[in-house]
């Protein structure tokens, strides 16, 4: 309530400036995502080229957005195209780019989206492929095609390429270009006060295999900074245990229950929100903050904390005291469940709405194979069921910590 709250107020007052000055204010706007850019049963699409497309060989992004989300019923689909542009080149397969933009909206409205997230730019960028002002054209009408459909539109800026192996080509030319482009997009989103995400400074473009895809661990940086770019950064978990009155004190988890053991302390207890995914060995350097236990008035000796009698960690008395940051939490299991099932489901619907004999099923051969084109909506209830299994794999489950006093 206090988040809508202050989006209201904040919405107020990018009405009061835009009165005042005659420009929308995209700052206040990047402001209202801080709140958090997604509600209750939206349907958000990430539309772009070929490094949205990559996104779900992963399915990190999604995953991190459904792990902290505070709302539930929120559909995601990954619509990236590689070698897709704003004309919706890659889309047109035997026809005009006509065609190709025609396909992109088709396959925009089909989804329904309450919000878009485009990632383009970066195709376009490349020398000969499209002029500055002919991609503003462009891009100016793809907004006012989805912004005439409803949805909420976010821009994310197309990014830099590194320079991933010493043979390979230096990318500098490219990103200089790339500013132009960068430019472009941030002027006409100040215009249709659109807010923009800005990924270029993300360590996710070190790890790639040819400076332009991600490795997994690259996908989860990514994934990591997008979730906060949205108003979606990392929840404070933090658990206090006083061992003399066996009181607890704690931040975004529950105790359900808890005793006293001979040879330690026992609680199970339920998080708020799930942990984040656990990161590639490759991004083993960002491990998340998973958390801060502080247990006081232990007696002498060394503990280890089991999580559900996995071996978390091993401290004495004092460094308990001053608290320990844990490298794991409950849930991590059921998170890695959570993010096979997106994957499933976000392999279902990419059949189903990029079929790879798309030309046997509805172009020049479907004399031949085009009675076969009704089992593409048979996708649509598995899909479906999945996407309810999803819903309920993301709600936390109670998880027990022991903490045992190790023999002398």
């Amino acid at each position: 309530m206090r988040c809508a709250m202050r989006a209201g107020y904040v919405a107020q007052l990018i009405c009061f400036w835009t009165l005042l000055t005659g420009f929308p204010c995209t700052a206040w706007k990047l402001q209202v995502l801080a709140e958090g850019a997604i509600s209750a049963s939206d349907r958000v699409v990430f539309l772009g080229a070929g490094w949205v497309e990559g996104l779900q060989s992963e399915d990190y992004w999604e995953t991190f957005l459904q792990v902290r989300l505070d709302v539930s019923g929120v559909v995601f689909r990954n619509q990236g195209w590689t070698g897709d542009t704003v004309q919706g080149t890659a889309r047109a397969l035997f026809g005009t780019p006509e065609d190709g933009f025609a396909r992109l909206l088709r396959d925009v409205r089909e989804v329904r989206p309450t919000c878009l997230l485009l990632g383009y730019g970066n195709n376009e960028a490349f020398e000969g492929e499209m002029p500055i002002d002919e991609f503003r054209h462009h891009w100016e009408r793809l907004v006012n095609e989805l912004e005439a459909g409803g949805a909420r539109l976010i821009a994310v800026l197309p990014h830099p390429i590194v320079k991933a192996r010493p043979h390979h080509p230096d990318p500098a030319s490219y990103n200089m270009r790339l500013e132009s482009y960068r430019r472009c997009m941030q002027e006409s989103c100040r215009e249709h006060n659109i807010a923009v995400i800005d990924l270029a400074d993300s360590p996710a473009w070190r790890y790639t295999t040819d400076g332009l895809r991600l490795t997994a661990a690259g996908q989860w940086l990514l994934a990591r900074d997008l979730a906060e770019k949205l108003g979606y950064p990392e929840p404070p978990w933090s658990l206090m245990l006083d061992a003399q009155t066996q009181r607890f004190d704690t931040v975004n988890v529950t105790v359900i229950r808890s005793d006293r053991q001979d040879t330690g302390w026992r609680w199970v207890s339920v998080d708020r929100w799930l942990p984040t995914p656990y990161p590639p060995a490759e991004a083993g350097e960002f491990l998340p903050n998973y958390g801060h236990l502080v247990i006081k008035n232990l007696p002498r000796g060394k503990y280890q904390l089991l999580i559900d009698d996995l071996i978390v960690v091993t401290a004495d008395a004092q460094e308990w005291q001053h608290g320990v940051r844990l490298p794991l939490r409950g849930g991590w299991r059921q998170v890695e469940q959570l993010r096979q099932l997106i994957r499933r489901k976000n392999e279902l619907y990419f059949h189903r709405y990029r079929p790879q004999n798309e030309t046997y099923l509805f172009l020049f051969r479907k004399h031949e194979q085009g009675n076969n084109a009704v089992e593409i909506p048979q996708f649509d209830p598995l899909i479906a069921d999945l996407e309810a299994r999803i819903e309920s794999a993301r709600k936390p489950q109670p998880h027990e910590y022991r903490l045992v006093l190790l023999p002398k």
